[in-house]
């Protein structure tokens, strides 16, 4: 029962983190508009997240592991070892947060007359001086899931939200868009001092040592250069968008990021809930071929069934969702058309995001960690490559469809990754399930365009409209989706149901 409040507790805070994200954007929106100086802002404040969740993924996906291994075989040194690790690092990161200070100071005459650079090295010198800090946060989520903890993460994560949201909304006028970036850091030392509390009340030790087992940081460094290059490459894509948007127009760096934030909501809702279930499973099948291919199967016919008519649907009503979301104060609604431009050419990366989760879930259980990489590292020079071609044609618009065409490339290797794999069937069943949900989204896009053509009570209430249409939409295509695709409905119900579902009954055809 612990472990499901748990689970339930990090899914809500999970999903209020991603609104209160959407209220920090809003007001940034609100009060400063779209133009060059959020672009510089913007760009500062991609890098500081892709600094952290190369930091946070790295200590993830090698900490735990390596630290239980450790305290196993050699308890009495496991301490030391994380003591030792914990203060190297953070040195390390204080002594890395001066250097990078001195390079954008250095950069300065470079930004003279060029707005969004000027701001983008003013914010990034505020943030490189907490570089520490920031890695701490990053770090400590880490050390809390050693000792079982996961809900004080979440929380500091929410209170940097909160604070920089806060921040922005009423300091403003006095510290402009930096009041973002200071309220940014206040929340994160709060944050920080909450994650050390927890940390400490599960039995943590602090004491001040810079000596490991030999052995024990040869394993880590040897371990964490491969999480740390798998987990740069699609933040990396995304900085690469944003540097290719600042030579289009002022503001089309906000543009892409607003869309993206929107494109974001279906895939952390789905590894939060279903694809979370599915990833577990995954693994304890691996050794199984036949329930393997056949759990495989239920990702994918889930990830097509929910994020196909996503897709459809922000291509649709998309542009209402942009004005309800950010279409005040200094966001006018030019601003909000040239948003919803790019979210609609973000579709198709919408629509196979989540079933991309779940393929590269499976190719990591199935032992797949190289092969998946090198794809993945592709995508970077692919990435480049056609972001210069988009853009000279269609601006910044062309680096959305930039993004999305990558991603249809990856998810399309992916598959045929699989295949090599051992999963023969995977082609052919990425092939069935994807048209057993398209044809009803579609159903569900046109039905759609053509109620919009009716402009009736609601149209003067935002709100209204867009929770009428998500409605309509979820109605129409549920409806479909019952006569094209009633068994992969029903196993949505079946999976989520339930406490005394079996993890088998899913996926047992």
């Amino acid at each position: 029962m612990k472990v499901k409040q748990t689970a339930l507790s990090i899914l809500l805070l999970s999903l209020f983190l991603k609104l209160v994200g959407f209220l920090r954007e809003s007001v940034i929106a609100k009060q400063f508009g779209a133009n060059a100086i959020t672009d510089g802002f913007l760009l500062a404040y991609t890098v500081l997240t892709l600094f952290m969740l190369i930091v946070s993924t790295g200590f993830n996906n090698v900490f735990l592991p390596i630290y239980a291994k450790f305290q196993r075989a050699k308890d009495k040194f496991a301490r030391s070892n994380e003591n030792a690790l914990l203060n190297v690092s953070v040195l390390l990161f204080l002594a890395f947060g001066f250097v990078i200070y001195g390079l954008l100071l250095a950069l300065e005459p470079l930004a003279a007359h060029k707005q969004t650079l000027q701001t983008a090295l003013t914010v990034g010198r505020f943030f490189s001086v907490f570089t520490f800090l920031l890695a701490l946060q990053a770090m400590l989520e880490s050390y809390l899931q050693v000792k079982h903890s996961y809900v004080p993460t979440q929380m500091a994560k929410l209170l940097a939200a909160l604070f920089s949201a806060g921040f922005g909304l009423f300091l403003a006028r006095d510290f402009g868009i930096m009041s973002v970036a200071y309220g940014f850091m206040v929340g994160t030392a709060l944050g920080v001092l909450l994650q050390i509390f927890y940390l400490f009340r599960r039995g943590y030790e602090w004491r001040l040592t810079f000596l490991w087992e030999p052995e024990f940081g040869k394993t880590f460094a040897m371990l964490l250069w491969p999480a740390l290059l798998n987990a740069i490459v699609g933040p990396l894509n995304v900085f690469i968008d944003k540097i290719f948007a600042t030579a289009t127009i002022a503001g089309a760096v906000t543009y892409l990021n607003n869309a993206s934030l929107i494109v974001s909501i279906p895939g952390a809702v789905y590894t939060t809930t279903i694809g979370a279930l599915i990833f577990t499973f995954l693994t304890e099948k691996a050794s199984s071929p036949a329930d393997f291919s056949a759990l495989l199967r239920l990702g994918m016919e889930m990830g097509f069934l929910l994020f196909l008519p996503m897709a459809v649907g922000l291509a649709v009503i998309g542009e209402d969702i942009v004005a309800l979301i950010y279409q005040h104060g200094a966001f006018t609604k030019a601003d909000t058309a040239a948003t919803y431009q790019a979210l609609a050419l973000y579709a198709p990366l919408v629509a196979v995001q989540g079933v991309q989760i779940v393929i590269s879930k499976a190719l990591f259980a199935l032992e797949q960690n190289k092969a998946l990489l090198k794809l993945s590292a592709t995508t970077i020079f692919l990435n480049i490559v056609l972001n210069a071609l988009f853009m000279k044609w269609l601006g910044f618009q062309g680096l959305a469809l930039s993004s999305s065409l990558v991603a249809v490339y990856y998810f399309l290797l992916s598959v045929r990754l699989l295949t090599k794999s051992g999963m023969t069937k995977a082609n052919l069943q990425t092939l069935a399930v994807f048209w057993q949900s398209f044809i009803p989204a579609l159903i569900m896009g046109l039905a759609l365009l053509g109620i919009r053509h009716f402009h009736g009570l609601f149209e003067q209430m935002l709100i209204i409209k867009v929770i009428m249409e998500i409605f309509l939409g979820a109605v129409i295509y549920g409806g479909t989706s019952w006569f094209f695709n009633r068994n992969g409905v029903m196993k949505i119900f079946i999976l989520i149901k339930k406490k005394k579902t079996s993890p088998e009954e899913p996926f047992r055809s």
